[in-house]
């Protein structure tokens, strides 16, 4: 019917928007690499327990903000199978199911896909910030 149709046309016009989004920011998994590279160059020689403790946080989060980034790399590539028609959202989750990726989830509309995988983008830009406040703390002590 026209309004499935519709319907669909909107979903994957959100797919591609929230794929170019995501797409956008895979650049700076360098920086986060970078950034990561740095903090563990500051840490030798072994420093003073203060700064060696601002050390571990800085590589956990840079941690944490590069496993992030790859998931976002994998999420964009997903929402873009999606707007191109490649694969349904209900195709996706059995697949993740079963290479056992994920667990079985109630059907999710593409909205609150989209919603989710931006709340991982807003939470990976928290932990490069994280990342760099902790770096600039290593750099004046």
């Amino acid at each position: 019917t026209m309004h499935t149709q519709a319907s669909e046309e909107t979903e994957r016009q959100l797919a591609y928007t929230t794929a170019a989004l995501l797409r956008a920011a895979a650049p700076l998994f360098w920086l986060n690499l970078l950034l990561f590279a740095a903090v563990w160059w500051r840490l030798w020689p072994l420093p003073g327990l203060p700064l060696w403790l601002l050390g571990i946080a800085a590589l956990l989060v840079g941690l944490a903000a590069l496993v992030l980034q790859v998931r976002l790399g994998f999420d964009a590539r997903l929402f873009d199978g999606f707007a191109r028609g490649r694969q349904t959202p209900p195709q996706l989750d059995s697949a993740l199911y079963t290479l056992g990726l994920a667990k079985p989830l109630s059907p999710r509309s593409m909205a609150l896909r989209c919603a989710g995988a931006l709340r991982l983008a807003r939470l990976w830009q928290c932990l490069t910030g994280l990342q760099i406040l902790l770096l600039l703390c290593m750099l004046a002590l």
